[in-house]
């Protein structure tokens, strides 16, 4: 009985994930991809491995024609950091 029920549980659980799934969106056919706005807030740039991760990312845009970075640095200040996020909001960033 204990085993039955283990097995419904799961079961049950295993649906609802996938009910909870989000479709994958259909590809832009080859050519058609319009421009990509990526912001990116950084709380602070004062250590090698966040201005690398920052680096990393523009590095990676730059084959790409239609991708924009916006990069921000608030220097250790949760007040600039919070502007800095509504700022790349109001400029209507993708992601």
């Amino acid at each position: 009985m204990k085993r039955n029920l283990s097995l419904t549980i799961i079961v049950i659980a295993a649906v609802m994930l996938a009910a909870c799934g989000q479709a994958a969106p259909a590809a832009a056919p080859e050519g058609e991809a319009g421009p990509l706005k990526i912001g990116m807030a950084n709380f602070s740039q004062c250590c090698p491995y966040f201005i690398g991760m920052n680096d990393a990312v523009v590095a990676e845009a730059k084959p790409f024609s239609n991708v924009t970075i916006i990069s921000t640095d608030a220097n250790g200040d949760a007040a600039k950091f919070q502007s800095d996020i509504e700022d790349l909001i109001a400029q209507g960033v993708d992601g």
